[in-house]
């Protein structure tokens, strides 16, 4: 109530800076001094008119993309000896498996470029110069996946971060985006503050790490330009919650990253990216929840959240929250050999590695991804894109495309059954199961969106010559597959045979089979629905010719 309100206000000296933020019913107060704040919020959360109270707490942590080695030479103590500056990346395996690898395809194996493999019957001319050296891509069937779908426009993909060059080249944005630091820090100073515009989500000084993201996504595909991302046809929502700093720090509050979250939600994001670590925060939780059930008209959004770069057992908050959001996937940073990111792994850059938990739900590539930079100087190199990025900031980025991917696909899926869908089709990596350091093992983008499908129907039809006259027949054979997350239930297949085309075309013969209630496909298995031997009569005769016109229809449910 307004007179509880304005007793509070007085009774704790509160200055109102807003009301309804960073959410509806909320409010943002300045206290007398720092130090009184969090004496203020204690007062606060035991009063029966607020439902919580909490500091707005000041965050400066580390972004969630690893050091490049270049910058670790000289500095620091470490020495090109000690592997860091001078390392160059090992030979990629070919078809050898190494300890921890599931993976037998020599294809999906190799390397790029030497093992580099274009998929069939994909939608793109692959004219960017750059692709070859995307060895992720191929790693996690994302160009395989490119012969479903390569996204769409309606959907975008908030990034979650220190703001996108606005003015990339090879990027599609969402415009405005958002910038959740003006509005949060014009309004702790005051209404006007220094009476300086409104920044937008482009980040200050040289910050890349927003615009690297981004290109892990959705980097245009058959441009000519850069290389590709995940979802190339989707687009990017820029929303910039935080400052960049030196030494691969970034500088953010509560109110702010709460508010991006929901401004993202308002302005229609599908899927939210979270390349970020921080404290937890009782209104960032609340932000993530908000979007879990209102995002996307309320079916939810997808939510990919970065596991932390420590090299150790603790996932990081926000992606911690995987245990109790379900449409939210914790992810760690996989290498080139399908192992988990550690100081260990054979890639050699051993000053950093993905952290691992129970929470984690499945790890995606993270090491020397190439990817969009800042335009011109400004940026990790000088020029428009960056061969080298790393982290679980990359590994996040990955999902959240194939996220993009299976919503562009399946528009009705629920931001859940997306995060279910990765994690029930992940190639599983290490011990049998879930594992504490791979989660259920490493992103798979072709076989989700296969899931993401449902049953599949395959229909092979044979000519057979039978009889005296050597009559011509049909002998069929189906199979039915179900890779999707529901149980399905074939009801009724018709199959039928037909006359020339252009001429009478009718039916020549047909069958329809209703199978029996109990004659269920249960999701993700490898039983499948096989029919072999349904013989129809067709056109003709093997001695004066003959044809074979055939149709297949099913329904399920």
């Amino acid at each position: 109530p307004a007179t509880a309100i304005e007793q509070l206000t007085n009774a704790h000296r509160l200055t109102t800076l807003r009301i309804d933020h960073p959410e509806p019913g909320a409010y943002l107060f300045r206290a007398a001094s720092d130090e009184a704040a969090l004496a203020v919020a204690d007062a606060l959360q035991g009063h029966s008119a607020v439902e919580y109270a909490q500091p707005n707490f000041l965050r400066i942590a580390p972004q969630l993309a690893a050091p490049r080695a270049v910058e670790r030479l000289g500095t620091g103590g470490f020495a090109p000896g000690d592997g860091f500056g001078a390392y160059r990346s090992p030979e990629l395996p070919g078809s050898a498996r190494l300890p921890g690898s599931r993976t037998s395809s020599p294809a999906r194996e190799a390397g790029a470029p030497d093992g580099f493999r274009m998929p069939a019957g994909g939608r793109f001319a692959f004219d960017d110069p750059a692709l070859p050296a995307q060895w992720a891509l191929q790693r996690i069937a994302a160009l395989e996946a490119f012969a479903i779908t390569t996204g769409t426009p309606s959907v975008s993909v908030a990034v979650i971060d220190v703001g996108c060059d606005l003015a990339h080249e090879d990027i599609d944005y969402l415009r405005p985006g958002h910038d959740a630091v003006d509005t949060t820090e014009r309004s702790s100073t005051g209404p006007t503050a220094d009476g300086r515009p409104a920044h937008g989500p482009h980040p200050d000084g040289e910050q890349a790490h927003g615009t690297a993201c981004a290109g892990i996504v959705a980097m245009r595909g058959a441009n000519g330009r850069g290389g590709v991302g995940v979802a190339p046809d989707c687009t990017i929502l820029p929303v910039r919650v935080g400052h960049g700093l030196a030494g691969g720090f970034w500088r953010t509050t509560d109110a702010a990253l709460a508010e991006g979250i929901r401004a993202a939600v308002d302005r229609g994001a599908a899927v939210l990216l979270l390349p970020f670590a921080t404290a937890p925060s009782t209104v960032v939780t609340r932000a993530l929840r908000h979007a879990r059930i209102r995002g996307r008209g309320g079916l939810g959004c997808a939510i990919a959240a970065a596991a932390g770069n420590e090299d150790v057992r603790g996932v990081r908050y926000p992606a911690r929250l995987s245990a109790t959001i379900p449409s939210l996937v914790a992810v760690g940073a996989s290498n080139q050999w399908d192992q988990r990111k550690s100081g260990a792994s054979v890639d050699g850059e051993r000053w950093w590695g993905s952290n691992y938990g129970p929470e984690l739900d499945l790890v995606a590539p993270g090491v020397r991804i190439h990817t969009a930079d800042r335009m011109g100087a400004d940026g990790y190199d000088v020029g428009h894109y960056v061969p080298d990025f790393n982290g679980t900031s990359a590994a996040a980025a990955h999902v959240a495309g194939a996220m993009a991917l299976l919503l562009s696909l399946a528009p009705d899926l629920r931001g859940w059954e997306a995060a279910e869908i990765l994690r029930s089709t992940a190639d599983d990596l290490g011990i049998d199961g879930r594992d504490e350091h791979t989660g259920f093992g490493r992103l798979d983008v072709r076989r989700a969106l296969e899931a993401a499908r449902g049953p599949t129907v395959t229909v092979h039809a044979l000519p057979q010559f039978l009889g005296t006259g050597r009559e011509c027949f049909a002998r069929f054979e189906v199979r039915v597959h179900n890779p999707g997350i529901d149980a399905v239930q074939i009801d009724t297949l018709t199959l039928a045979t037909h006359g020339a085309p252009g001429g009478d075309d009718a039916e020549i013969d047909r069958v329809e089979l209703r199978f029996p209630p109990g004659g269920v496909l249960l999701p993700r298995t490898t039983r499948e629905l096989h029919l072999a031997g349904v013989l129809l009569r067709a056109m003709g005769d093997e001695a004066r010719g003959w044809a074979l016109r055939w149709s297949a229809r099913w329904a399920c449910t």
